[in-house]
């Protein structure tokens, strides 16, 4: 028994297409969140906001620092020294 080739096409496009008839059979109703999942999704916004404002804070360059360290180290001329 030797089957077309269209035959064949449509068999392997049935047999593919079945896992996704599930999906269509719910009648497409919209997705709505429960309040669970949309409080979690709000704290989670939160956190994040949180998150990015306490890099933002910490990565600002701090003030220069006007002292200098090795200013009693120094002699009061800025020559060099005599040899």
């Amino acid at each position: 028994m030797r089957v077309s080739p269209f035959v064949a096409g449509a068999i392997a496009a049935a047999v593919l297409a079945w896992p996704a008839l599930p999906v269509h059979a719910q009648g497409g109703a919209a997705y709505e969140p429960k309040p669970a999942e949309i409080e979690k999704k709000r704290n989670a916004a939160r956190l994040d906001q949180q998150y990015h404002d306490a890099l933002e804070h910490s990565t600002k360059p701090a003030e220069a620092v006007s002292t200098d360290p090795w200013q009693n180290m120094r002699g009061t001329g800025d020559a060099k020294p005599k040899k």
